[in-house]
């Protein structure tokens, strides 16, 4: 079966940064994911679009597995490092 996600009778609202986020791992020829090359170089600054940290920017530090990445971020005055899908982070 196939349909829209709803709660109750309101269909699901997705942040336009998902959005931005999953196109950015699109080829453009097929419209399929790739997820060969590298979404992100070390050091370059991230904004995190999922719901936890949402506009919140950190720097990207490396890859962490096949669907997460570290991230450096600043919490309260410290310096901290986060892993979190890379669903959740896109290009600032």
């Amino acid at each position: 079966m196939v349909g829209v996600v709803r709660f109750g009778e309101q269909p699901a609202v997705i942040a336009d940064e998902l959005i931005a986020a999953i196109r950015q791992r699109e080829n453009p020829q097929s419209n399929l994911h790739q997820e060969t090359k590298a979404l992100f170089a070390p050091g370059e600054r991230v904004s995190f679009a999922g719901a936890n940290f949402a506009g919140l920017e950190g720097i990207f530090l490396a890859d962490d597995g096949e669907k997460r990445v570290i991230i450096m971020l600043e919490m309260l005055g410290k310096l901290n490092k986060v892993s979190i899908l890379k669903d959740d982070v896109v290009k600032k």
